[in-house]
């Protein structure tokens, strides 16, 4: 189809040339109508027929050849226009193609107008690709980070996990083996996502894994039966407090024959906000003495995280906080000095700390020392024998 410009030209030049044709008509009805008349006179020499002859000759010529040439001044319009333009194109690319990069690398509202989640896939591939020179490295680190990134349904900010062990009483005919009872806190800053938060125990090590791979708003313990409790009791494992802004939330238990189940409200109003709020919340629960272990995980992605540990009375020889945090930023270390009389350990992190990860608590009991604490003598050297032993063995 012809272009509307083009008709309009050609519809133009068409008219044009019929009001040459017109007047050279004209011109020759004048001079046939003068040389019937007997004029003298300046007028009598004026050529106004072979004018208008001329004149009609013109129009006709030009609209023939209008029609004639009409397609191929399309053609060559259209080649002419191209090469121009590819000419001004080429000249122009490196600074088009060097424009558009910068204003997608430095305003992401640029890139997001034009951006697929595929497109995004493949340009943070081949950024990384670039920046570490290997493709297959790049593509795994990347996809490993953006799925656990995409599957966590929050951030949290600022994470802070205070855990206090103590232990626990046995009274006479008790045949429970020795246990810890761990007091733990959690405070952390979060835009909730979910109205409900939940806290599930569970004694079968199968439907432990299967919620843990589940994402969503369910924290879940597992509670070895060889502890000697069940994951459906309250002694095993309770949630005895959630807040949400310092103000305390209402808990409800439900329990069954596998487990328990505790449900604490965040609230839709909330939620509907998307607005920080602080979090907390206090659950205590069951360790075996002799299981020399805690794994204190984060759920979901954290900015900053601190854990700090209190095991004064355990008879604890030894305690040390290992972290499991992938970053290249330092994991701060604390640990009370030996001449103060509570024990308490902690780490700090500032970076981010991806679910999954987090930090693993192991022990050494004062009754699997070699080096008795009864014995006799220097009791500073004996104690520095026994901490000189305990770091060998932890490595």
């Amino acid at each position: 189809m012809r272009d509307p410009n083009q008709r309009l030209v050609h519809l133009k030049l068409a008219f044009f040339a019929f009001i040459v044709a017109t007047v050279g008509i004209a011109l020759m009805v004048l001079g046939k109508y003068l040389s019937t008349q007997s004029m003298s006179g300046f007028i009598s020499f004026l050529p106004i027929s072979e004018v208008g002859g001329t004149l009609l000759v013109a129009g006709l010529v030009g609209i023939g050849l209008d029609l004639w040439i009409d397609g191929d001044r399309g053609v060559v319009i259209e080649k002419l226009v191209e090469k121009v333009m590819l000419r001004a194109l080429a000249k122009l690319a490196p600074t088009l193609r060097d424009s558009v990069i910068q204003a997608f690398a430095d305003n992401i509202d640029h890139l997001s107008v034009v951006a697929t989640d595929e497109f995004l896939d493949r340009l943070a591939r081949n950024a990384l690709t670039l920046r570490l020179g290997d493709r297959t490295f790049a593509e795994d680190i990347y996809e490993d980070v953006r799925d656990m990134a995409i599957a966590a349904t929050e951030r949290w900010y600022d994470t802070k996990i205070s855990m206090n062990l103590s232990p626990l009483p046995q009274g006479p005919g008790n045949e429970t083996p020795p246990a810890f009872v761990l007091t733990a806190r959690y405070e952390y800053r979060v835009r909730p996502a979910t109205i409900n938060r939940r806290f599930t125990a569970v004694s079968n090590m199968r439907e432990y894994r299967a919620i843990m791979e589940e994402p969503g708003d369910t924290s879940v313990w597992y509670i070895n039966p060889a502890s000697g409790f069940d994951g459906s009791t309250r002694e095993a494992f309770e949630l005895v407090q959630f807040s949400v802004d310092g103000e305390d939330r209402p808990i409800r238990r439900n329990s069954r024959v596998s487990g328990q189940t505790y449900t604490a409200s965040i609230g839709k109003d909330v939620v509907d906000n998307s607005e920080l709020v602080t979090i907390a919340y206090t659950y205590r629960t069951i360790l075996r003495r002799h299981g020399h272990m805690l794994h204190v995980d984060v759920e979901q992605p954290s900015k900053g995280l601190d854990v700090e540990l209190e095991y004064g009375g355990c008879g604890i020889a030894e305690m040390r906080l290992i972290p499991f945090i992938s970053s290249s930023k330092k994991v701060r270390n604390f640990e009370m000095p030996s001449t103060v009389p509570e024990k308490t350990v902690g780490i700090g992190f500032d970076g981010w700390v991806m679910p999954k990860s987090g930090v693993i608590a192991v022990w050494v009991l004062s009754t699997e020392n070699p080096v008795s604490l009864t014995e006799t003598g220097a009791r500073g050297t004996v104690t520095v024998q026994e901490r000189k032993h305990n770091v060998s063995n932890f490595g």
